[in-house]
């Protein structure tokens, strides 16, 4: 994990310990993901993951990442372990439910309307969901 780690004496200092080093590492994934950097940030939301195995937003940024990438199976299996650990992200039940449409719909219409539930205001969410339903009849 070259660069995130410091030295404080003789010992090596985990900057990710602290939470708001995460969160400058996940503001910074986000900026290389915007650039369209995927590979970058994909590396520095690895080293976020390695320091907390159950950071659900990383693992779930993670996700968007590999499904941008085209990495849909590997971007399903991220997508389902955040959602393990929390289960009640509209953001990733939007995305994970694009993803799974082709092959699974009722269960993508299901994490769709979950999305709707938790962000009813949100008109990405109700306009994809209201495609579904109209897809499957």
């Amino acid at each position: 994990m070259k660069g995130f780690y410091a030295k404080n004496g003789e010992q090596s200092v985990n900057k990710l310990s602290v939470r708001y080093s995460e969160q400058e590492l996940i503001k910074e994934a986000f900026s290389f993901y915007e650039k369209g950097n995927y590979g970058k940030a994909k590396e520095i939301l690895s080293s976020a993951i390695n320091a907390d195995k159950n950071n659900s937003f990383a693992i779930g940024f993670l996700a968007i990442v590999e499904k941008a990438s085209g990495n849909l199976s590997n971007a399903s299996r991220l997508f389902l372990k955040s959602l393990s650990i929390d289960p009640d992200q509209p953001d990733l039940l939007h995305n994970f439910s694009s993803i799974l449409f082709t092959t699974d719909p009722e269960e993508a219409i299901r994490l769709s309307s979950k999305a709707v539930e938790l962000s009813p205001d949100n008109s990405s969410y109700l306009a994809r969901n209201g495609y579904f339903r109209l897809m499957i009849g």
